[in-house]
Formats: structure tokens, sequence, C-alpha cells
């Protein structure tokens, strides 16, 4: 019975993003694939900034769709209770089953774009660019779970609050807009001074696309120490935003 709950809203919100479109699916991958060309051009070309050795495309590609994994499912989640509202407030059913169908649709996005990066190394390889895949490559699963909790954990955090501050979600956009500074998505661990490697550490959203880089293409800070401390701050997150989610859902019509 929930199982076609999850796939009616699952198959709902997936239409909803392609009505009235022509190209619908691809423009799953129009975005991280403009997003790279900017990047090249403007970091890459005309900044000089270091990709590691890597070709650019690929360096640039495999930190957007990341993060954009990470971004689009804080944005799914922060909006959880305004977009189920109605449901919410004529039927009951497990909650989770929202955010479940919601976070599945972001996820199918990434499979496509983690599809293609694949197709990327592939034509790279067979042009003689040398890439060597890491032993960690059996744990790129893990990274990519991980950007999955956080997410996810985030978003609920934000979404409990929200329902009373709505200023919360005009801040969220302008974070999010911000935060991939922040990040290795555009500069290089190895490129970045020593005085603020530690603060790029204490981000765990860097050292899980560093992580993912180093599997796929033996590049990149991987260490167990940061990796310990991301898995830490993952899962605490998303413990912290199933459990306020489970909270605020039974109360959040009263405030809305």
């Amino acid at each position: 019975m929930y199982g076609d709950l999850l796939k009616i809203f699952f198959l709902k919100d997936f239409k909803s993003n392609f009505k009235q479109t022509v190209l619908g699916p691809i423009w799953f991958l129009i975005q991280p694939i403009f997003s790279t060309l900017i990047f090249s051009i403007l970091f890459g070309k005309v900044a000089g900034l270091s990709t590691d050795q890597l070709p650019k495309p690929l360096y640039y590609f495999s930190g957007i769709i990341l993060f954009n994994l990470f971004t689009e499912l804080v944005n799914k989640n922060a909006i959880i209770f305004r977009d189920f509202k109605d449901i919410f407030s004529k039927i009951y059913f497990p909650r989770i089953i929202a955010v479940l169908s919601v976070s599945f649709n972001v996820l199918l996005r990434f499979t496509l774009q983690l599809a293609l990066l694949f197709l990327m190394i592939l034509i790279y390889s067979i042009n003689g660019i040398n890439i060597k895949l890491s032993l960690l490559f059996i744990a790129m699963p893990i990274f990519i779970l991980l950007i999955v909790f956080i997410g996810i954990g985030f978003g609920l955090i934000i979404a409990c609050y929200t329902i009373k501050y709505k200023d919360i979600q005009l801040l969220l956009t302008y974070f999010l807009q911000f935060f991939i500074y922040t990040t290795t998505v555009i500069i290089p661990f190895s490129a970045i001074p020593n005085k603020y490697k530690t603060l790029v550490l204490i981000n765990p959203i860097s050292n899980l696309i560093e992580s993912f880089r180093h599997s796929l293409f033996g590049i990149g800070n991987f260490t167990f120490l940061s990796f310990g401390y991301t898995l830490f701050i993952s899962v605490s997150f998303f413990l912290i935003g199933i459990y306020l989610f489970n909270e605020k859902q039974k109360t959040f019509l009263d405030n809305i």
C-alpha cells in the first residue's frame, strides 16, 4: 500500500518537473554541462586554476554533480511541508514517504549525471588520457550515500524552522549560492593555501567531493580521519533532521 503511494508521489513530482517542456529529462544534464563549460572557461582558462592535472571538464563536472546532489536534496526537503501541506492535512500516511519520493527524484537526476560522467571518462580514456581508478572506487557509493544523508538531514532541519520563520527559506538560497565557494568544487585541496586547509577540512561536503574524486581519478585528499569526521557529521545531520521532522509533522498545520 505505502509502496504504491511512494510510486504515485514519485511520478507526480517527476512529471511536474517536465510539464510543457520539449527536452524532458535531458534538462537533468544541461545544467551541469553548462556549469562545467562556464567553470572550465572562467576558472580553468581565464583564472588558470589547477585541476590536479585532470582534464578540466572531468574535474569540474565531477564536483558540480555531487554538489548539486546536496543542494537539490536540501532545497526539495526544505519545502516538504509546503509542497505536501494539502495532502498532509487530509489523509494519514507515514510522512517519511513524502521525503523519500522527492529524494528519489533527486537521486534519479544524479544517476543520469553520473552515467554521463562515466561516459566522459570512457571517451577521455579512449583518446589516450590516463585515468587511474583508486582502490576506493568500491567505496564510491558510500560517499554518495553520505551526501544524501547530510542533504536530507539539513533540508529537513530547515523545513522544521521555515514553518514559523519564512525568512530562513530566502536565506537558504543565498547560503547555497555562496556555499559552493567554500568547497573544493572549483579549487582542489592541493591548491588551497596551508593556512586555509583546516577550514576546508571542517566542511563535510568538501571532504566528500575530494573522496569522490579520489575514488574515480586517484586525485584529491582522502584520509580515514577526515572520512570518520564526515561520517559522524552526515549521520548526525540525518538523524537530527528525521527526528525534528517526525516531531514537527504532528503540529505543523497549526503554524501555517
